[in-house]
């Protein structure tokens, strides 16, 4: 999945479905060797934008996964990165 896919996706879906979405992309992007950090963090923040609409947290493994990848890819280098990487801890994980 890339953005234009992921922007594409409905706004509101059940929980389950947002999970399944979201664990396919970490799947495709975990073991890439090199990545686009600010792409990356702004398909986290269309499925933030969507888990919103879930009123439920994701699952705690899917909230440790996500963490344990964010953590990883954390760079505050630009201020850009560091906005849209801000957003995305609050509101997904």
């Amino acid at each position: 999945m890339n953005l234009n896919e992921i922007k594409q996706l409905p706004d509101v879906m059940s929980k389950e479905q947002l999970e399944s979405y979201i664990i396919q992309y970490l799947d495709s992007i975990e073991n890439l060797e090199k990545l686009n950090i600010l792409e990356t963090l702004e398909c986290f923040s269309e499925f933030a934008d969507r888990k919103t609409y879930t009123y439920e947290l994701l699952s705690d493994s899917l909230r440790k996964r996500l963490d344990s990848f964010l953590q990883k890819i954390w760079n505050d280098t630009s201020s850009e990165v560091v906005d849209v990487y801000s957003s995305v801890v609050v509101n997904l994980t």
